[in-house]
């Protein structure tokens, strides 16, 4: 749709004020010029090329691809041909799920070529001013854009977002224009409104006192072509990397979803963390709030972006804040700014709404920053516009600072859960530590979405750090036990065998055979079928793409189908599903999770409840345990206390002690070869030695078992394959 331009409000018009500014009223300059849109200047339509069309936010991500189905082929080892897999699901929410039929997206604003503006402004030189911000009464516009005249230059368009807060008088979010002194308005919808009112903050005055603004013609005005180019925070390329995470969570999502997928944290536990260094509300100007505070239970954190330009200096971040509380609290008619903590580009913290620094702890005043999520969150803004570039890491790091003072406090998991009634009454369960696009139609906090996993973690450390430590990296938490299993026999089954980048499948291709999965250097997967006596059948090609992931895991079932499954990490730490097709290939996959940044990962087939589940170990010997229903979904992650770094390196090998649990062997750091009976039930910290000198070995991998006898497969530093053979005693 053509953009166009209306001149029904030009008997409105009045012409441009003299240049001369007001005179300041006795205590200083006024807290906010305004200026009636309504009556402003109108910009006459141009006659330049329609706008381009709204941009393709598809995520270009793709999963390792999947070949069709093949039949074994004649032992020649061709390679069957393959073909693309579904893209996996790549929403950025930092909570996934399996499917979800009923999500939809969100779009931060309407793509310009989809808008009519019928008020558009001219360019309007203005008083000097720190936030602009537009409010209106009546009925709400399609979509409010502004552009600011800042250090002599013209910026480019950007799309304010409107907000619901359901109290005081309707409007748009805060835009920061440090060093602006004028501006350019365009509102689609206009004339839904009965007023529209441009407030610019100056961050002086007392608060509340305002001006008309005096407006002038600029003397720099912006180039004519522009004057319908669209939205750069709408149409910008830019915006594809946080665009998908529009789709937002729903009811579907439970605690037990929460703490199974990421990267989670130890178990909830209040900690004493002192409060980091604040500027206060009396330091950066704030005076007497008309909004009486009220205190709730913390129970989770919402993050934000503010709007504008990214040009402020750290002394002007206390006007800049003052600025957002006077368009908060009497622009808004809010009584109070409705941020708990802001946070600038310096890592600067300044105290937000009345009451958020002297709440007590596990507790937060009702802030006015993310309905209809506002009870019970901590609501943080990082000043600045983040749609083009990254955020600073110290802001960042204050974030993490804030967020570990307030649920360590708390005694809340950085990776659990926050609840809250959306609008229609219905409870939504999202992430912990969210952002603001994960509950209302908006693009904020742009590219710090991207960064919730990197926050989450750091504030899990912060809060880790001030716990008593488990156990430390010289101090292996295992004790040795008597052997139960005892080697029986060796044989080669194999050479030229790479020292990585090979699993146990267990049986794959339901022939009552263990068989093997490689990967070349090029992505390529190769299905190895067992053919009795431990040995192979030549390898065939059943996926290619797979070289970017990190890490595999094999070997068990894990929707509850009968076939054998692969779980694959990407390099991006997101966590892939691809069912057995029972042919000893896969199905395409799906992404079942992120933030998996382990430095070894393994599945095993009979963990706790005797259902599949996953085992990870962090660099620092950080164990955790992912239970799973034995259909497809994990319910619940454990993380036992203690170093169990001795576990690198581990498989899973089957249940060798006939205890209904699942065993698992792993070389230790004195070349021993040791066996956990029952990892996942308290056998990660016993251990019982059953070889010696397995320093020429590069991994271990599952094989079968066959009554007493359990064989696995271990291949050599030179590419050497051997199958090994040990029985047990049953209890």
């Amino acid at each position: 749709m053509k953009t166009t331009l209306s001149l029904a409000l030009s008997a409105l018009l009045v012409a441009p004020l003299a240049a001369t500014l007001p005179a300041a009223p006795a205590d200083g300059e006024p807290s906010a010029y305004v200026v009636d849109l309504l009556a402003a200047p109108a910009l006459e339509e141009p006659t330049t090329p329609e706008p381009d069309s709204a941009p393709d936010l598809t995520d270009e991500t793709t999963a390792p691809a999947t070949s069709e189905e093949a039949a074994p082929d004649d032992g020649a080892g061709e390679d069957a041909v393959g073909k693309p897999a579904e893209a996996p699901k790549t929403d950025a929410p930092e909570l996934d799920a399996p499917e979800q039929d009923d999500a939809t997206a969100a779009p931060a604003a309407l793509a310009p070529g989809e808008l009519e503006f019928d008020l558009v402004t001219e360019p309007m030189e203005t008083n000097d001013f720190l936030v602009a911000g537009v409010t209106w009464e009546g009925a709400s516009p399609e979509a409010v854009e502004i552009r600011t005249l800042t250090n002599g230059e013209w910026g480019e368009w950007y799309a304010l977002d409107i907000e619901d807060e359901g109290e005081g008088t309707p409007g748009t979010e805060p835009y920061m224009a440090a060093g602006s002194s004028g501006i350019q308005v365009r509102v689609a919808g206009a004339n839904r409104t009965t007023s529209l009112s441009l407030s610019l903050n100056t961050g002086e005055g007392t608060g509340g006192t305002e001006e008309p603004a005096d407006v002038s013609v600029p003397e720099v005005t912006p180039e004519p072509e522009t004057d319908l180019e669209p939205a750069t925070n709408v149409d910008s390329p830019t915006g594809a990397a946080f665009m998908p995470a529009l789709l937002r969570t729903d009811s579907t999502f439970t605690n037990a979803a929460a703490t199974a997928f990421g990267n989670p944290a130890r178990a909830p536990q209040k900690v004493d963390i002192a409060a980091p260094k604040v500027i206060s509300r009396e330091e950066w100007g704030a005076k007497k709030t008309s909004w009486p505070p009220e205190t709730v239970k913390l129970t989770g954190a919402i993050i934000h972006h503010t709007a504008g330009n990214n040009v402020y200096t750290e002394a002007q971040g206390p006007a800049i804040v003052k600025a957002i509380w006077n368009y908060h609290a009497f622009g808004r008619e809010w009584g109070d700014i409705g941020y708990n903590f802001l946070i600038d580009k310096y890592g600067n913290i300044y105290e937000g709404r009345t009451g958020s620094l002297a709440s007590a702890a596990g507790q937060m005043v009702i802030g006015a920053h993310a309905a209809p999520a506002n009870t019970g969150s901590v609501g943080i803004s990082v000043m600045g516009n983040y749609t083009s570039i990254d955020p600073t890491q110290v802001s960042l790091d204050s974030v993490a600072t804030v967020l570990a003072w307030q649920f360590g406090r708390a005694g809340l998991d950085p990776f659990g859960t926050f609840i809250y009634t959306d609008h229609s009454g219905v409870k939504r369960s999202i992430n912990a530590i969210s952002a603001h696009l994960d509950v209302a139609a908006t693009a904020c906090p742009a590219r710090i979405y991207p960064k919730l996993g990197q926050i989450r973690a750091a504030v899990a450390k912060l809060i880790s750090d001030k716990q008593a430590a488990p156990g430390t990296p010289n101090t292996p938490s295992y004790v040795d036990v008597p052997a139960t299993a005892a080697y029986s026999y060796s044989a080669q089954s194999g050479h030229g065998w790479p020292a990585t980048d090979v699993w146990g499948l267990g049986d794959a291709n339901d022939d009552a055979l263990a068989d093997l999965l490689l990967r070349t250097a090029d992505g390529r997967l190769l299905f190895y079928a067992g053919r009795g006596e431990d040995q192979f059948m030549p390898g065939r090609q059943i996926g290619h793409g797979w070289q970017n992931m990190a890490s595999l895991v094999t070997g068990i079932d894990f929707d509850g189908d009968g076939i054998n499954d692969i779980l694959g990490i990407h390099a991006d730490k997101r966590l892939y599903f691809y069912p057995g097709n029972g042919t000893g290939g896969v199905n395409p996959g799906r992404q079942i999770g992120h933030g998996w940044a382990f430095t070894h990962v393994f599945g095993v087939a009979q963990g706790p409840g005797g259902k599949p589940a996953l085992v990870g170990l962090k660099a620092g010997g950080d164990l955790y345990i992912y239970a799973t229903n034995g259909a497809g979904s994990f319910t619940k992650t454990s993380h036992p206390a203690g170093n169990y770094a001795h576990l690198k390196g581990a498989t899973f090998v089957g249940d060798w002690s006939g205890s209904g649990y699942s065993d698992a062997i792993a070389i230790g750091a004195d070349n021993n070869l040791y066996y956990y009976a029952d990892i996942t039930e308290g056998g990660y910290g016993k251990r019982a030695r059953i070889g010696s000198r397995w320093n020429a070995m590069a991994q271990l991998e599952l094989g079968y078992s066959e009554g007493n006898l359990h064989r696995f497969y271990a291949i050599t530093k030179g590419g050497l394959l051997y199958t090994y053979g040990y029985e047990s005693n049953p209890r």
